[in-house]
């Protein structure tokens, strides 16, 4: 953004550049109209792949302009402060969900400031929407167990999945490995 407030001929040259755009972090909360200034910055990636980092409540307005983007997302960074143990399981995205698949998306890392009791609902929705994710990081979350039992997932490209959190049970981890053919790397720090 620091090369369009030099000159003419420098925001013409950083407009032009697809890949001085492909990449933004966005920390919440965002002034009302900051959908309009994403939509835009995300137009100038001009269909590469993306990566976009996300911090703190997502808002609707600016998940359904990402969600326009599905198609290019490549990697999504979802980061959230903690809640209270025993407060209800955080929603990840607020219920703003993609409402198509993300065929691009190899890498997901989800994970909180300090340890987060979340929904696996939403994170298994994510899942379900990535058939060619290759990494995924969940770190400094725990489930509420059971949530995923009656999902039916594959994640056939996964190979990388690190876990970091309070609850991970042999239920969970038996579960999840089902799913998952390819895993070539586990971690789960202590």
């Amino acid at each position: 953004m620091l090369f369009l407030n030099i000159c003419t001929a420098w925001t013409n040259i950083s407009v032009s550049i697809p890949a001085l755009w492909d990449t933004i972090e966005i920390m919440f909360p965002r002034h009302k109209s900051f959908d309009k200034v994403l939509d835009k910055w995300l137009q100038r990636a001009r269909g590469r792949p993306l990566h976009i980092s996300l911090e703190g409540a997502v808002d609707a307005d600016v998940a359904a302009c990402i969600w326009q983007y599905s198609t290019s997302l490549r990697r999504l960074d979802i980061s959230f402060e903690a809640l209270p143990k025993y407060d209800k399981p955080h929603d990840l995205l607020g219920g703003n969900m993609p409402q198509a698949p993300l065929p691009c998306l190899q890498t997901l890392y989800i994970y909180g400031i300090f340890d987060v009791f979340c929904s696996w609902d939403p994170v298994l929705e994510l899942l379900g929407l990535s058939p060619n994710l290759v990494d995924l990081s969940l770190r400094n979350t725990s489930f509420s167990d059971g949530d995923y039992v009656d999902k039916d997932l594959v994640l056939p490209n996964l190979r990388e999945l690190e876990y970091t959190g309070s609850s991970l049970d042999g239920g969970t981890l038996s579960w999840l490995s089902a799913r998952i053919s390819k895993l070539s790397s586990f971690r789960q720090p202590f």
